[in-house]
């Protein structure tokens, strides 16, 4: 009997431990599917308007206008920045809930230093989230459901980093760093002016399908294409005050380069004005006159987008 008894009490340990394991097993995962960790959105093609409110008082709206975003309906966004950021709402996951000796101080942390997310889809809105600090020792970021009271650890599969980083918008810092937008369909002229040598100058129009450019009747069709594909790609190094002279003293100065693009309509017009800097081996500084932002550029880019007139001339085959 004694044996018996063993046996049966052997297995009622054994039956009470799978099912405290069913249980708990259900409840974790009951838990990390609930709806307050659910924070990535993964048709993030239906997202058309981030609205990012940082605890310090910066707000930002990024608005989605066709094919580009807007920072507050005004500054065109980079492009990979957005990108990057689409990938975090994408793909952002939970690692864990706090735990209920973290979460006093976790509420604490994220109410003090936080960034409230407002994702929407056409006019609803689809999503609320905090994004506080870092936590677990850097491996992941603080994050809250609006409306919920269990704050979660999140983090980006294959990113090493914290969450902030991808929402914390600076308008400068996310501005779009093209220079001439334009194609084929609205583009007007292009005309490139070197004040010191004017001889080496020119103007590009395009018109029908055709390009027509100043004083060059052989001009090479493959090269202008090719001149009018770099400048489109053209792009400021960075939108910060040059450090070879000062503004007012800068706009003085007679120009090394001065590209400027008209399109049909005035849309996207630009002058962009370059410097000549001896004494820096990397950058020119640079002014867009329509922007009105002073940013440099890099040199080995200019040499791409800003030919000499003798450069788009037809070379003659020999008979």
């Amino acid at each position: 009997m004694k044996k018996n008894n063993y046996i049966w009490l052997v297995l009622a340990i054994l039956i009470l431990a799978g099912l405290a394991w069913f249980s708990y097993s259900n409840n974790s995962k009951s838990t990390l599917n609930a709806a307050d960790s659910k924070f990535n959105v993964l048709d993030t093609a239906a997202i058309t308007k981030v609205f990012l409110a940082h605890k310090d008082g910066r707000k930002n709206t990024l608005t989605r206008k066709g094919g580009l975003w807007l920072i507050n309906n005004t500054i065109i966004a980079d492009g990979a920045l957005i990108r990057l950021m689409m990938k975090a709402i994408h793909d952002v996951d939970v690692k864990r809930p706090v735990t209920a000796n973290e979460k006093t101080e976790v509420v604490r942390s994220i109410a003090t230093k936080h960034i409230k997310v407002e994702l929407y889809a056409g006019e609803n809105l689809i999503k609320t989230y905090y994004v506080g600090n870092e936590f677990d020792n850097y491996s992941g970021t603080l994050l809250l459901m609006e409306g919920s009271e269990q704050p979660y650890v999140g983090f980006l599969p294959g990113f090493e980093g914290v969450l902030t980083q991808r929402f914390d918008v600076r308008p400068e810092e996310w501005r779009d760093k093209h220079i001439f937008k334009t194609n084929p369909s609205i583009l007007e002229s292009v005309k490139v002016s070197y004040p010191n040598e004017p001889g080496l100058s020119f103007d590009l129009s395009f018109a029908n399908g055709k390009f027509k450019i100043s004083n060059i009747p052989d001009a090479d069709t493959l090269k202008a294409e090719r001149f009018l594909q770099e400048l489109t790609k053209a792009s400021v190094d960075s939108w910060v005050n040059p450090d070879m002279v000062t503004h007012d003293s800068l706009l003085k100065v007679k120009p090394m380069l001065e590209i400027a693009l008209t399109n049909k309509g005035g849309l996207y017009n630009e002058t962009l004005v370059i410097w000549d800097a001896p004494k820096n081996p990397d950058r020119y500084p640079a002014y867009l006159k329509i922007l009105r932002k002073f940013a440099t550029v890099q040199k080995f880019q200019v040499a791409h987008f800003a030919p000499k007139k003798t450069d788009l001339v037809e070379v003659q085959k020999s008979k």
